[in-house]
């Protein structure tokens, strides 16, 4: 998880030119997190959610993907991105944090713990 004024989140962006959602996914976990070598085992969900940007309201779409990697590697937060800090966690506690999260986060933990997709 990363936290970022002062909520704990997922790390996620925007799609850059010529990128598809996957590679996307990818750059930003390893930009927002420090981690390599990831990969995506399989898609979680699509959320949704709005914020203001130069007095207009944005609609936004995030595509979530279940990831893998070897281990758990050491974490660095992007300071660029205002990312305070990044954590491994387990599942207990990430269920605590939602309370201080957003509600796509919450979504999105329902989707990871489904038995679908935990077959992976």
């Amino acid at each position: 998880m990363i936290k970022r004024k002062g909520y704990w989140d997922l790390p996620k962006g925007k799609i850059e030119s010529g990128e598809n959602d996957e590679e996307g996914a990818l750059r930003e976990v390893e930009e927002e997190t420090g981690l390599t070598g990831m990969r995506i085992v399989n898609h979680l969900v699509d959320t949704f959610h709005t914020y203001e940007l130069k007095e207009k309201l944005v609609l936004k779409r995030s595509t979530w993907f279940l990831m893998k990697c070897e281990g758990a590697p050491e974490l660095t937060p992007q300071i660029e991105e205002e990312i305070e800090r990044v954590e491994w966690c387990s599942k207990e506690l990430l269920e605590s944090r939602l309370a201080k999260s957003y509600a796509t986060i919450a979504l999105v933990w329902e989707a990871f713990i489904a038995p679908s997709s935990l077959e992976h």
